[in-house]
């Protein structure tokens, strides 16, 4: 190899890893992100016992931030006597019906863990993870249970948002 082609490859090697280093980096930041926009909407659907109204109103004001402008929700809700639901909301629809499921419970407790997150698209990101909720109704009962959902979000105007939350369907 000659030395201009030499100093040819190695500059195309060095442009290849610096391409790949900004990648990382910003893939990693958008994954950090999406991350953290999903620990403020667990942080901000959980209700402790004896909350007050002056910290629920803040995080509604949370939440509303990490809606999209619609939220497809599908999830089986039979075995609490519930219609399942399984369709997609406006925001401000989506948050009315989280805020009547809310004044249904005492206490609400989200968990999530094992959480995957790929972007299938540059402004999309998709999260597998398991959810588990462990409530106490207004009547006393004890409500516990883990699934396996998707969630999806949409970059919009630079802030990862909400645009799906599905059950994962598994086979019995």
């Amino acid at each position: 190899m000659t030395s201009p082609q030499r100093w040819l490859a190695l500059a195309a090697a060095a442009l290849a890893a610096a391409a790949a280093l900004w990648w990382l980096v910003f893939r990693d930041a958008d994954r950090r992100a999406v991350q953290k926009r999903l620990d403020t909407i667990v942080a901000s659907v959980t209700k402790p016992a004896g909350e007050g109204n002056i910290a629920m109103l803040a995080k509604h004001q949370a939440l509303t931030l990490c809606l999209d402008d619609a939220i497809r929700v599908r999830a089986s809700l039979r075995q609490h006597r519930l219609p399942d639901l399984d369709q997609e909301y406006p925001a401000d629809q989506a948050l009315s019906l989280y805020a009547s499921l809310r004044r249904m419970c005492r206490t609400i407790d989200i968990g999530v863990r094992g959480v995957d997150i790929t972007f299938p698209q540059p402004d999309t990101a998709r999260l597998a993870c398991f959810a588990t909720l462990k409530a106490t109704s207004t009547y006393g009962d004890a409500i516990e249970e883990s699934r396996p959902v998707f969630l999806t979000f949409r970059r919009r105007d630079g802030d990862w948002r909400l645009a799906a939350a599905e059950e994962r369907q598994v086979i019995r």
